[in-house]
């Protein structure tokens, strides 16, 4: 009887330590980007808007009709991954920060970036008006 009850004993310490260190030991569900996203995006010949969120105007750096690269970045295991989504071209100035632009190629959706050298300018949400 008495070994029995030690091998319970032991049994339940085991499930125990098993469901705390299973528990601690799981990782988070990955979600894709593609799944955060509200799901509005733009395609060719739709207008877009850029923040230039740097020191000094964005008319210093980006010319009028000129054609940027965007890109979207994505954390993938404490890494980022940055890839070419499309390009957009520079349409007019709203500000001293922003500028207007027109999709040339690609889909482009909130969060991704336009780069020209080492100026980068955020994508404004599309549904953002």
């Amino acid at each position: 009887m008495r070994r029995l009850w030690r091998y319970m004993r032991g049994m339940a310490l085991a499930v125990v330590i098993g469901g705390v260190v299973a528990g601690c030991s799981t990782n988070p569900p990955v979600t894709s980007s593609l799944e955060l996203n509200n799901g509005s995006t733009l395609n060719r010949g739709d207008q877009a808007v850029f923040d230039f969120r740097g020191s000094g105007e964005v008319q210093k750096a980006v010319c009028l009709g000129e054609t940027i690269p965007v890109y979207r970045e994505v954390f993938i295991f404490q890494t980022m991954s940055r890839t070419e989504v499309g390009k957009v071209k520079v349409v007019s100035y709203s500000g001293d920060n922003k500028f207007n632009a027109q999709v040339v190629e690609g889909q482009l959706r909130d969060g991704d970036i336009a780069r020209k050298d080492s100026v980068a300018c955020l994508l404004e949400r599309p549904d953002a008006g």
